[in-house]
């Protein structure tokens, strides 16, 4: 039951290296002396601290179309994640991670999403970088962020979040 409790403890959501791969549950223990872990998935977790990185569980359902995927964040559709908090205010950042089964290692996906808004963006495609066009129109309502991204002035995503969130 999820009373937005604090709990204070040991927290493990990866294996370690060399095989390194992500938990679907967190697991929990109290302190170092006690035997006894709990289990804690995205639907029961809001959101959770292990060391300096911080994580929300959001839902996540991505509906693909020709050449397009929308990364919808709707409640009890499709399924709960939990995302790596990058930059948090007005327009979080974050990233959605994953295992990449070609490497090995654990790599992520950028994701942009406002306060008010129920889906997510996609910030950055791969090799390519970041997309550009599909920027210029999210962020349609600040001008001078548009010029910025697109003269080369702001090249990542957490420059792109602070000003942005420091430009409302």
């Amino acid at each position: 039951d999820n009373n937005n409790d604090t709990i204070y403890g040991l927290i493990k959501d990866r294996t370690k290296n060399p095989n390194e791969k992500l938990l679907t549950k967190i697991h929990f223990k109290e302190s170092q002396k006690k035997l006894f872990v709990k289990k804690y998935s995205p639907e029961t977790v809001k959101a959770y601290k292990r060391g300096k990185d911080y994580f929300e569980s959001h839902w996540l359902k991505i509906d693909k179309a020709f050449l397009t995927e929308d990364y919808r964040s709707i409640p009890n559709y499709g399924r709960k994640y939990f995302f790596k908090v990058i930059v948090t205010r007005f327009l979080s950042y974050y990233h959605w991670e994953y295992k990449d089964y070609d490497s090995g290692c654990i790599n992520y996906i950028d994701l942009f999403k406002r306060k008010d808004e129920n889906y997510f963006v996609r910030v950055t495609q791969g090799i390519f970088g970041l997309k550009k066009k599909k920027r210029a129109l999210y962020f349609a309502d600040c001008p001078e962020l548009v010029q910025k991204i697109n003269n080369n002035d702001l090249k990542t995503p957490i420059e792109i979040a602070s000003f942005y969130n420091n430009w409302l």
